[in-house]
């Protein structure tokens, strides 16, 4: 009878360290769009210093800080030659930028590639102001 028991508390506390396990797991992914959004952020701003030089449109970066009520996301990927544009969460379809990949800067290009995340319709706009042909 006793080792009926210590088998018993052995596997509860094994169902103890996995669901653990699976929560640290679960809020360590729910921080990854923050990141990436900040990511973001930081390599469009590094990009705008660049583009100063170069005589290309920049992303006013005080209007972008500005439009917190925008709560929408968008998602861009390069998909048939083409930037295809989705709405995020759903990554329903919602446009196609007239972006030339070989004027971006290669850290935004290397985004767009992977999937490039952008919080808020203002930043949006601004950034296919920036490098829209």
């Amino acid at each position: 009878m006793r080792k009926l028991w210590i088998y018993i508390a052995g596997c509860v506390v094994g169902i103890v360290i996995i669901i653990w396990v699976l929560v640290l797991i679960f809020v360590n992914n729910a921080d990854e769009p923050e990141k990436q959004n900040a990511t973001l952020t930081e390599n469009i701003n590094a990009s705008n210093m660049d583009n100063k030089n170069n005589g290309q449109k920049t992303v006013n970066s005080d209007n972008m800080e500005q439009n917190t009520m925008d709560k929408m996301s968008y998602y861009l990927r390069f998909e048939n030659d083409k930037v295809v544009i989705y709405r995020e969460p759903s990554k329903e379809f919602y446009d196609y930028a007239d972006i030339k990949l070989d004027i971006l800067p290669p850290e935004i290009k290397e985004q767009i590639k992977l999937g490039m995340y952008i919080e808020g319709e203002e930043r949006l706009y601004d950034f296919l102001q920036t490098y829209s042909s």
